[in-house]
């Protein structure tokens, strides 16, 4: 159970850190951002929230999150 919540905050930090990368690199403001990389930042956010999803796919299949022991 720790391990499950482990990896969907993991996969939420990244997912996260992604939007907020080109802001941090000095891009400026948010529209110099989008301007700069929005099919990258778009595309690692969204891989990011997929890992999220498969990993509490996975541990509702393994019964860890279901209330099954």
């Amino acid at each position: 159970m720790v391990g499950t919540v482990l990896r969907v905050l993991l996969g939420l930090l990244m997912a996260g850190a992604a939007l907020f990368l080109p802001r941090l690199s000095g891009a400026g403001s948010w529209t110099v951002a989008w301007r700069w990389a929005p099919d990258i930042t778009v595309g690692a956010a969204l891989l990011g929230l997929l890992g999220v999803a498969l990993v509490i796919r996975a541990a509702l299949a393994r019964g860890r999150l279901g209330g099954r022991a």
